[in-house]
């Protein structure tokens, strides 16, 4: 279907002209709408077509010249041929011989009679041009009392008037060539004038929405651009200053700043109504000749804050991934499971629950499922749960409309499921979301479309979800704390991140990457000793990785350069193996380095024989449960193992 702006409407003054242009338009397949109507008449249908949008009239004759004197759409005037001319005086000789042409004198000489009148054997031809309607009048009249027969004319109303006055009358005609010709200018025309308002519309738009003020003056200094910025920052409606010659508005002193005589500058600061402004000129030139200027100027606090704006959005949130699966390193069994778990959940666009201790590396698997999903393209964003209060993360998360709260700002915030659309948002931590929260993330969820907050409209996003959290969900389900319903759409699929614990044969791996990460550091970095790794894989990592880095770079920064580099390792390693947060007094296991047993008083003695190595921890055991009222369990707390190691222990012989 053709766009409104698209219709030709053909306004014809004789009955037998719009059965052909329909004709015509149904065999060519054309969009066009044909009344029949003349002179005043047809101006009122006109008028009446350009409100309901016609791109282009077709008329012909008196009709089209006063439809053309009366709209601004475009008009195209049927041509009448000296071939139409000579097919009417044809019919007209059939009829009699005696034939009078009439014509408005405009067209004088536009015919070529003489040879008209030798084609068709006329001898006599009588022809009136007539300059005014009494003019046209009284000819006929005249024609009539001589007793002439027969009338050939273009217009159908002289033809009405020889029929009152008791004469024949000819119509001459236009011709099929003439209309096929019409409608087809009438289609290019269109095109071009379509063309154009697209050119037009598409530079409002752009003027419309840059971020600066554009003014824009034509070559004799008149405003034709002048887009909301700059209303804002002159502080002049767009009405009393568009179509005005820019200099005549004298009075306006900050309009004078910013046009400056047209001179051309690039990047002038100027001061428009208490604001900083950076103010660029440059002339509009075609071959060479200027036809015009345009003005650009810039609030310079909101090109900091925008500045600032696409810092964060870049950096902060990361909305690229940094991570793949070729940085997470471990070779254990359990690793190598995981990962192949997480490839297979690349595939698809399911909603992913990670849970994992902290520092095992969740955000790691999150971004490196997403690098190598469909979605790799689209943006990833990051959001802790935790870190920050409810409100402020309910308009993170859903974003706000202008006038939510106090100090919304001017035009509202997209939150980050508007910012994440097309893409991932991962959702850290996601046991701390309120019960509230967690009822409007469910709502995303389910309808696929969010509502900021204070808004009414709502959003569609198209967002796959990645939730992690260290403690157990199950366990807040049950107490209520957490939503089951939730629950559910979260864990679609899941993946489990091991411990370190876990998988201590990858310990001398992370060693290995985490010193090959600190070579930047200037110094000598000794390699780890072999010797003391061991006890690495034996400590139990409550930190995870993190941890683990975070002990490798003070070992990189304490070592590097020392002499005696085991000595201090033997220092830090005890600093890990005592010191690590959430350890009590009471819960610290014996430090064999600093000579307590963690057990009484810090100089009570135990005696025991010599034997080898299995034998005196037997005996210890056993001193210690003589001597103390503690059983198995509270023993084996005490002394920092198990109580299946300590079963083993006392029935090792």
């Amino acid at each position: 279907s053709m766009d409104k702006k698209e219709k030709i409407v053909m306004i014809s003054p004789y009955p037998e002209l719009s059965e052909l242009a329909q004709k015509i338009a149904v065999e060519q397949h054309r969009n066009v709408e044909i009344f029949t109507a003349v002179l005043g008449e047809g101006v009122e249908i006109a008028k009446k077509m350009e409100q309901e949008q016609a791109a282009i009239f077709i008329s012909r004759g008196a009709t089209g010249a006063l439809i053309r004197a009366a709209v601004t759409t475009p008009v195209i005037l049927l041509e009448i041929t000296t071939f139409d001319v000579l097919e009417a005086l044809h019919k007209a000789k059939d009829i009699n011989p005696e034939t009078v042409f009439f014509d408005y004198s405009y067209h004088q000489g536009k015919y070529d009679l003489e040879k008209v009148k030798k084609i068709l054997g006329i001898k006599k031809l009588k022809v009136y041009y007539y300059r005014s309607e009494k003019e046209l009048n009284d000819q006929i009249e005249k024609t009539a009392a001589e007793g002439s027969e027969v009338v050939v004319a273009s217009g159908i109303c002289i033809i009405n008037q020889a029929a009152e006055s008791g004469m024949k009358g000819v119509m001459i005609g236009s011709s099929r060539d003439a209309l096929v010709e019409a409608f087809a200018r009438a289609e290019e025309m269109i095109s071009i004038r379509k063309k154009d308002r697209q050119i037009a519309e598409r530079l409002k738009t752009i003027i419309n929405h840059s971020y600066g003020g554009v003014i824009a003056v034509d070559s004799s200094c008149r405003v034709t651009h002048y887009n909301p910025a700059a209303e804002e920052a002159v502080g002049l409606p767009s009405e009393k200053v568009i179509g005005r010659v820019i200099t005549e508005l004298k009075n306006e002193k900050y309009l004078q700043r910013l046009y400056s005589a047209g001179e051309p500058v690039q990047g002038d600061l100027q001061d428009i109504r208490g604001r900083k402004y950076s103010v660029s000129r440059v002339p509009l030139k075609l071959d060479s000749e200027n036809f015009g200027k345009v003005i650009t100027f810039h609030d310079v606090s909101k090109l900091q804050r925008l500045e600032a704006k696409i810092r964060k959005k870049l950096y902060a949130e990361g909305l690229v991934t940094k991570f793949n699966f070729s940085d997470i390193i471990g070779s254990s069994k359990v690793m190598q499971q995981t990962i192949a778990r997480a490839k297979k959940y690349s595939q698809t666009d399911a909603t992913i629950l990670i849970t994992g201790e902290s520092g095992t590396g969740k955000e790691l698997f999150v971004q490196s499922i997403h690098q190598n999903s469909k979605r790799s393209q689209g943006p990833f964003v990051a959001i802790n749960c935790a870190a920050m209060p409810e409100n402020l993360l309910e308009s993170e998360l859903f974003g706000y409309e202008e006038g939510a709260f106090t100090g919304a700002k001017k035009g509202g915030n997209p939150g980050l499921f508007e910012i994440a659309h097309g893409g991932a948002l991962f959702l850290d931590e996601v046991l701390e979301l309120t019960l509230p929260l967690q009822a409007r993330l469910l709502r995303v969820l389910q309808e696929k479309a969010v509502r900021r907050v204070g808004g009414h409209k709502v959003i569609p996003v198209d967002v796959r979800i990645f939730a992690a959290t260290n403690r157990d969900m199950r366990l807040a389900v049950r107490e209520g704390k957490f939503r089951e319903d939730l629950y559910f759409r979260l864990n679609v699929l899941n993946l489990k991140i091991p411990s370190l614990r876990e998988r201590s044969e990858d310990v001398a791996e992370l060693v290995e990457y985490f010193l090959q990460k600190s070579r930047d550091f200037d110094g000598e970095i000794p390699p780890f000793p072999q010797l003391q790794l061991k006890r690495l894989r034996q400590y139990s990592w409550p930190g995870n990785v993190r941890e683990l880095e975070s002990f490798i770079e003070k070992y990189v920064l304490l070592v590097a350069g020392e002499p005696n580099t085991f000595k201090l390792t033997e220092e830090l390693l005890a600093d890990l193996y005592y010191s690590y947060p959430g350890q009590t007094e009471q819960s610290k296991p014996p430090n064999p380095l600093k000579g307590e047993n963690g057990l009484g008083q810090a100089g009570e003695n135990i005696t025991i024989p010599l034997g080898t190595m299995e034998e005196m921890e037997r005996s210890i055991i056993g001193k210690l449960l003589e001597g103390h009222s503690l059983n198995k369990e509270q023993l084996a707390k005490k002394i920092g193992i198990s109580r299946t190691t300590l079963w083993k222990k006392l029935k090792e012989k």
